[in-house]
C-alpha cells in the first residue's frame, strides 16, 4: 500500500526519542517525550481552498519536523508505522 495524503495532510515516519543523554545518562521510556519528532514521507498536492486561495505544502519529503502529539492517526504500511497528520499539527521544521 502506498499512502498519498489529501487536502492539507502529510504522512510522516515517527522517530524515537533518544534513550541516552549526550553525557551518557540513560532515560527510561516512561520519562521520554513521546514521538515529537518525525520525518516527512509524503505531502498533499497543492489545491485551492473554498475561496480560491492556492494552498501549497510548507514541508517536503525528507524534512525533519517537530509535531504536536494531539491529532495524529497511526497507520501501518508494509509493516512500517507511519503517522497521518494535518500540516497544521507540525510545529517546526528542524535542522540538524
Amino acid at each position: 500500500m502506498s499512502l498519498k495524503p489529501l487536502r492539507s495532510y502529510v504522512v510522516a515516519k515517527p522517530l524515537d526519542s533518544q534513550a541516552k543523554t549526550s553525557s551518557g545518562i540513560f532515560i527510561p521510556a516512561s520519562a521520554r517525550s513521546s514521538r515529537n519528532k518525525a520525518l516527512i514521507v509524503s505531502v498533499f498536492e497543492p489545491f485551492q481552498n473554498q475561496v480560491g486561495v492556492d494552498i501549497r505544502p510548507q514541508v517536503k519529503p525528507g524534512d525533519l519536523v517537530i509535531i504536536s502529539s494531539g491529532n495524529t492517526l497511526e497507520v501501518e504500511d508494509n509493516g512500517e508505522m507511519l503517522l497521518l497528520l494535518n500540516e497544521s499539527d507540525i510545529l517546526a521544521i528542524a535542522s540538524e
